[in-house]
């Protein structure tokens, strides 16, 4: 650790080991990050204004990712980000002299300081300067992958560069409320699959920065969702949120009245607000900027989550291919999306969000839907029409699935289900099942297609 850094606790403070090595002490052995780069070395350590760019995370996290790694002695171990080298220096002492440690790091700085750390502690990790999201081919294939920096878009170039079997632990980042940890295994079709087991939170990749967001002309509207409620949400929903609008959000607080920012990461001029203030009731004003209508989208995915059963994120998963990557909920065939897929006909057909994700239609049998179809307004494909509730303008996707215009949900499926209560909080419908008269009340997710 350098003589001087900063502590990133509240109040984030300068800490000197000259001046003041009591504080210094308490400090590094506290369980906060210690800020050690600003600005990308722009900025003065000492000076403690800037934004973190290096830092050792705070130890209870970096055990937690070690944990999730699980290395073992003889292990081949790529780390992206060698920061101070503290890490580095960590896995040598696990993979033992028949292992080896490939340590990346993009700022040449950062690397230097990090080659004199590890000299003086006796340990040689192979230390490479380069940008991370590349790997290392020279060292691979890897058993295990550590990467120490926050990711939006994980790079396939490290489940290329790891043996079947191997482990790739990384902090999910995509700054939509908390950030998670995820650990995936590769299989040996190139492919990985993971679940996200707890959080995790780390400075970004810097070639996954994303640009600031501009000011511009919006519309103004209001909300029936407190945007409380959704910053407020459990992990769970952030997670949710964040993999299907693919936004960012940032919060702030004053005098009871919470604003919420959702911001398209990709195009800065694309991004809502919406406030929630003392004595506000059923409605919140917001404001949205640009050609995406980036709250109603998160609205959106809030509900659905809550139609799911409001979910945990260790219910969610990841799989990593040549083509990208794509978030689901329990297993990889229920993948969460912006875009509606469906299948017609052996061919793939895209749905822009907003439009009713038409499917096959299933054989007709007792209690199925009725016909005629629903149309989709992208291609004309037939899905099955909206399910109707009483005194409320409904819009659905095929399948019975439907949000009120209100703040409710009508949830029902195949086999004449048919919506009777509307809820955010829960979702509940009665399942008629017409052929045998028996009914049953029980919760039911939406279909994760819409």
């Amino acid at each position: 650790m350098p003589p001087i850094a900063v502590a990133d606790e509240s109040p984030r403070h300068v800490i000197d080991r000259d001046t003041d090595p009591d504080e210094w002490w308490r400090a590094v052995y506290t369980n906060v990050p210690i800020i050690t780069q600003l600005d990308d070395g722009a900025s003065p350590i000492a000076g403690g204004i800037g934004r973190a760019t290096s830092s050792p995370s705070a130890p209870g996290t970096v055990t937690d990712l070690l944990d999730l790694l699980d290395v073992r002695p003889g292990h081949h171990v790529l780390e992206v980000g060698t920061g101070t080298g503290w890490t580095a220096a960590l896995l040598a002492h696990l993979v033992g002299e028949t292992g080896a440690v490939t340590s990346i790091e993009v700022d040449s700085a950062v690397a230097e300081r990090a080659a004199k750390n590890l000299g003086e502690a006796g340990v040689q990790p192979r230390l490479v300067v380069g940008d991370g999201a590349n790997g290392h081919p020279g060292g691979a294939p890897y058993d295990r992958v550590h990467v120490t920096c926050g990711i939006r878009r994980v790079p396939y170039a490290w489940v290329k560069q790891t043996r079947p079997g191997g482990v790739i632990v990384l902090p999910w980042c995509p700054e939509f409320g908390e950030d998670h940890s995820l650990r995936l295994v590769v299989t040996s079709d190139g492919i990985a699959h993971g679940r996200f087991p707890g959080y995790a939170s780390y400075t970004l990749m810097r070639s996954q920065r994303v640009q600031p967001w501009r000011t511009g002309d919006g519309t103004r509207a209001t909300s029936q969702l407190d945007p409380r409620i959704v910053w407020q949400a459990p992990p769970g929903a952030h997670l949710a949120i964040a993999a299907i609008t693919g936004s960012r959000s940032y919060a702030e607080e004053d005098d009871g009245e919470l604003t919420l920012w959702a911001i398209d990461p990709d195009t800065p001029g694309r991004w809502a607000a919406a406030r929630s203030a003392p004595g506000d009731v059923g409605e919140f004003a917001t404001y949205q900027v640009g050609d995406r209508p980036l709250w109603d989208e998160v609205t959106d995915a809030y509900r659905r989550w809550v139609a799911w059963g409001e979910p945990g994120r260790d219910r969610f998963g990841m799989t990593v291919t040549p083509d990208g990557q794509q978030v689901w909920l329990d297993t990889p065939q229920q993948v969460l999306a912006r875009e509606l897929r469906s299948t017609a006909a052996g061919a793939v057909h895209v749905h822009r969000a907003g439009t009713p994700a038409a499917r096959p239609l299933p054989r007709a049998g007792p209690g199925s839907p009725p016909r005629p179809a629903r149309p989709c307004a992208e291609c004309g494909t037939r899905g099955y029409p909206a399910v109707s509730h009483p005194d409320q303008s409904v819009t659905s996707c095929p399948y019975a699935f439907a949000e009120t215009r209100y703040s409710g949900w009508c949830i029902g499926a195949m086999g004449g289900h048919r919506a009777i209560e509307a809820g955010v909080e829960q979702a509940r419908v009665a399942c008629e099942d017409r052929a045998d008269q028996n009914f049953l009340f029980r919760p039911r997710p939406a279909p994760l297609s819409k």
